[in-house]
């Protein structure tokens, strides 16, 4: 039992100096409005911070249609003369319940970024840089979705940082009606 207890302390330890090493060097994931000339894209996805350039760019969009839960995984194109930055197109219904999935990885590190759909629209927000807005932590009283958004432009779109356990976050941005 007592080594059981170690290994959960040392495996706590090594999470949080991840967690800090991340936060210190700055590591994301921006979900913006597309420019006017990107043809059908509905946003643009950039890993973002010190340790953004050259990571790793996945997406997929959770569901729940007709009450039985879905995954479609999401291509993102390469933004033409821009590294590090690619396109989204819809690829999702518009019927059922939709979060985004944005995720950057590299060297170890992982960012998230979620973005709830309404009615398969991606909801936009008037409040820049999270302000007015709270966080919102789970039911494992540990993972927490922080609104922001990463341009101080008025209009903009609604997302949420995850910190913590992502398939929670999921759970949590799908299922309650106090996120938005």
């Amino acid at each position: 039992m007592k080594l059981n207890g170690k290994v959960l302390l040392v495996s706590l330890a090594l999470a949080l100096v991840g967690m800090a090493h991340a936060l210190l060097g700055g590591f994301g994931v921006a979900v913006t409005l597309p420019p006017a000339d990107a043809k059908d894209a509905v946003l643009v996805i950039e890993p973002i911070g010190c340790h953004g350039p050259g990571a790793a760019v996945t997406a997929h969009a959770e569901g729940i249609v007709n009450g039985a839960r879905k995954t479609i995984p999401l291509t993102l194109s390469p933004m033409p003369k821009q590294a590090d930055k690619y396109l989204l197109k819809r690829q999702w219904p518009a019927e059922g319940k939709w979060v985004l999935v944005f995720t950057a990885q590299r060297d170890g590190l992982y960012a998230h970024t979620l973005v709830r759909t309404e009615s398969g629209k991606v909801p936009m927000t008037d409040s820049p840089w999270g302000q007015g807005q709270k966080s919102f932590t789970c039911a494992d009283g540990k993972t927490k979705l922080q609104p922001w958004t990463f341009v101080a432009d008025k209009k903009v779109v609604a997302t949420y940082v995850v910190f913590g356990n992502l398939k929670t976050a999921v759970n949590y941005a799908l299922t309650s009606a106090q996120l938005h």
